[in-house]
């Protein structure tokens, strides 16, 4: 991660789906990204703590909610297929200059 971004950096982490393959590794990005919040939908945040993982740090945002990230208004929308009931993506309304 390092290679990339400073994990000191991170402000947010958006798990799209809650299942381990995507958690894995969450509890290790977290202690090195202090000040991350984990971006997910209810539906997320119930099946991360079923899988004993902080929820301390989790911002919930639900599809048709939106997420001011600085310069960007993220919403979170439900794709029209998806393999997890929590399932989202982001939809980014700014245009690109």
């Amino acid at each position: 991660m390092r290679s990339v971004v400073d994990p000191k950096d991170l402000r947010w982490i958006w798990i799209t789906h809650a299942d381990m393959d995507h958690l894995g590794n969450l509890e290790a990005v977290l202690s090195e990204a202090t000040n991350a919040r984990i971006v997910t939908t209810y539906i997320g945040m119930a099946k991360m703590g079923l899988h004993g993982l902080p929820l301390v740090r989790v911002f919930l945002l639900n599809p048709g909610q939106s997420l001011n990230v600085g310069d960007r208004q993220l919403m979170a929308v439900k794709p029209p297929t998806y393999d997890a009931p929590e399932t989202t993506g982001l939809l980014d309304k700014n245009p690109i200059h």
